[in-house]
């Protein structure tokens, strides 16, 4: 599903309307009791309040109930279409109606459907944002949708097992006086007028590679080790083992990279 600009146009004759937004004037708009092809649509918000809202179905162009794609137009005003409340989608869900006795590829949106499916992207978009920014979800350097589901469940892990470590934590007052930041300007360019970035050496206490190496730090192990004994016998693990993965269950981290 997505949201179209009304401008959105197709190849069409001069004297016919070939934009959606044309379209939609032209949809036999009167009045609410006659309200020719636009269908009420009562949005109900989480607050509990309603709105009454308008839809059409584009029937031009591309698009229509029985076509690969539909496209919609809904509104709060079907007369001025107003740009702050009208929304121009075009989606592939089916039409209730379209083929009967075939099996569509997705489950049938009716035009309220539709409506309530488009309703939960700004909810959807607000909290990814934070989710991105605050849980590095932005940060895999992976294509493959399993890999970034891993990449996720890693750093949830993480969290839900150090809930301690948070920003406000690397924030905390030291328990002495720091030194003042030295600078890290070469002596041969001080004066120079040359745009050096002097916090480049400086990592952030906030890191998201070091938080993913910490997280990978005890939980690759764990879950290999866990892997490899399953395979190998039914029992429990022996103490030295259950011992390990004890320790590595707490969140504490062994070298990866140790040849020890």
């Amino acid at each position: 599903m997505l949201a179209l600009k009304p401008s959105h146009a197709w190849w069409h004759p001069e004297d016919v309307a070939g934009t959606l937004q044309d379209v939609a004037h032209e949809a036999g708009w009167e009045s609410a009791e006659r309200p020719g092809q636009w269908v009420r649509i009562t949005r109900t918000f989480r607050d509990g309040s309603q709105e009454d809202w308008w839809a059409v179905e584009i029937v031009a162009g591309p698009y229509g109930p029985d076509k690969q794609e539909r496209a919609i137009v809904a509104t709060t005003d079907p007369e001025s279409l107003p740009d702050i409340s009208t929304w121009y989608l075009v989606t592939n869900l089916p039409a209730p109606t379209e083929r009967p006795g075939s099996e569509p590829p997705f489950p049938p949106a009716s035009l309220e459907e539709v409506i309530r499916l488009y309703g939960l992207r700004m909810w959807v978009e607000q909290s990814y944002k934070h989710v991105k920014h605050a849980l590095g979800w932005s940060q895999y350097q992976v294509r493959s949708d399993t890999a970034i589901r891993r990449h996720w469940q890693s750093f949830c892990w993480y969290h839900a097992s150090h809930p301690s470590a948070s920003p406000s934590e690397e924030a905390r007052e030291p328990s002495e006086p720091e030194a003042p930041p030295q600078s890290s300007i070469p002596a041969d360019a001080a004066g120079t007028g040359k745009k050096i970035n002097e916090g480049k050496a400086i990592r952030p206490q906030v890191s998201w590679p070091a938080a993913l190496r910490a997280v990978r730090g005890w939980l690759e192990p764990w879950i290999m080790l866990r892997r490899y004994w399953s395979g190998w016998s039914p029992l429990p693990p022996p103490p030295a083992v259950q011992l390990l993965l004890s320790w590595l269950e707490r969140g504490h981290a062994i070298c990866l990279y140790s040849s020890a």
